[in-house]
C-alpha cells in the first residue's frame, strides 16, 4: 500500500525517466498446471483469487463488473479467458496504473507490452509471449528453458529491442533504427509500443479493463492516511 500510494501522490523523485512495460501473455506459464477446461473450472479459480486479493489486499478486483470484460463466449476456451484474466488484472493493468501517475506527476514515461511469442513450434508454442519472454530479445541470448529459440525474426527484433533499451540508457528517449518514434506515455492518447515482428505504436491498451483497475486502486489509496 505504502509503495503504491508514493508513486500516485508524487512522493518519489520526479526527474528520472522511466521505461516500462508487460508481455501479452504474462499469466500462461504459471497456469501450465492447472484444470481450466470447463466453465466450472473457470469459476473456481475465479472465485478463489478473489477471495485471496480480498483478504490480502482488501480489492474486490474480480468483481462481477470486471468479468463482464471477459466473457466465455468472446474466448476460444475458459483457460484463455483466465489466462487474459490474470494477465491484465496482474501485469498489464497495475503497469498502465503506474504509467498513469508517473505521466500525471510530470515524469516522462515509456510503455510498451512485449507481443512476440519467441517459440514458433516445441513445448513452448502455445505460451504466446509469457512471462519473462522478453529477456532473450534484451540480452540478445535465446537459449531458454533448455530450448534454442533463435530465429531470423527473433534475431532481428531482439537487434531493435537491444537498440531502444540501450538509447534509453544513453540518452533518456529510447530509439532504434527501423522502430517508429516512440513518443512518453500521456493519460489521454495513452501510446504504447506494441513489440513484435512488426513495431508499431498504439493506444488505449486494454482501456476498459485498466479504466477499471485504475478506479480501484485510486480509491483504495484514497483511504490510507498519508
Amino acid at each position: 500500500d505504502r509503495l503504491v500510494t508514493i508513486f500516485l501522490k508524487g512522493l518519489y523523485e520526479k526527474n528520472v525517466k522511466v521505461l516500462l512495460g508487460s508481455n501479452k501473455d504474462e499469466a500462461k506459464y504459471f497456469t501450465l498446471g492447472m484444470k481450466l477446461v470447463t466453465p466450472e473450472d473457470f469459476n473456481a479459480a475465479v472465485n478463489q483469487d478473489r477471495e485471496m486479493i480480498k483478504t490480502n489486499y482488501g480489492l474486490d478486483v474480480f468483481s462481477e463488473k470486471m468479468l463482464t470484460l471477459y466473457p466465455l463466449t468472446a474466448f476460444a476456451s475458459p483457460r484463455d479467458a483466465y489466462d487474459s484474466l490474470l494477465t491484465d488484472s496482474a501485469f498489464t493493468c497495475p503497469t498502465r496504473v503506474l504509467a498513469d501517475a508517473l505521466s500525471e506527476n510530470g515524469t516522462d514515461v515509456y510503455l510498451y507490452l512485449f507481443s512476440r511469442a519467441p517459440a514458433e513450434r516445441g513445448m513452448m508454442k502455445n505460451w504466446g509471449a509469457f512471462h519473462g519472454a522478453e529477456l532473450p530479445f534484451v540480452f540478445g541470448n535465446f537459449n531458454i528453458l533448455g530450448f534454442d529459440l533463435n530465429s531470423a525474426e527473433n534475431s532481428e527484433l531482439s537487434r531493435k529491442v537491444i537498440a531502444l533499451w540501450s538509447s534509453f540508457a544513453r540518452t533518456g528517449t529510447p530509439a532504434a533504427e527501423g522502430a517508429p518514434q516512440w513518443a512518453p506515455f500521456n493519460t489521454k492518447d495513452t501510446p504504447y509500443m506494441n513489440l513484435d515482428i512488426e513495431i508499431s505504436v498504439r493506444n488505449n491498451l486494454k482501456k476498459m479493463e485498466c479504466d477499471y483497475v485504475a478506479e480501484l486502486v485510486k480509491n483504495a489509496v484514497s483511504r490510507i492516511k498519508d
